[in-house]
């Protein structure tokens, strides 16, 4: 199958992943996030026991940001694997055509020229 009829449904995934990716970057980098992992560094470093070590809560705006980021990205993934979905189906029927006639050109080639011996 040709990476030309392929691409419409493809893109949407590529684009979620790099979308994704980003907003993951964003929340790990958020300023929330950071203060809360040097503080979190600051304690293991200072010789605590394993049992004060509890886990540190996440900034609500930092995790409601993630998630609102990731509703959105999703969504936008399905509506464009939707579009890419209809496209293909568009293209379909003229890709198929093609592919006959080309079909169908190779075997009339094949079947006129005799082999030589």
């Amino acid at each position: 199958m040709s990476t030309d009829l392929m691409q419409p449904f493809m893109a949407p995934f590529t684009k979620l992943a790099q979308s994704n990716l980003e907003l993951f970057t964003k929340f790990s980098l958020s300023p929330e996030v950071v203060s809360q992992a040097m503080t979190q560094a600051q304690r293991i470093f200072m010789q605590q026991s394993p049992a004060t070590l509890a886990p540190m809560p996440v900034a609500p705006n930092a995790i409601a940001d993630l998630m609102m980021g990731l509703m959105k990205n999703y969504m936008e993934f399905l509506m464009e694997l939707g579009q890419g979905g209809a496209t293909l189906m568009q293209q379909a029927p003229t890709t198929l055509a093609k592919a006959t006639q080309q079909a169908t050109r190779q075997a009339t080639a094949t079947t006129a020229t005799p082999p030589t011996v």
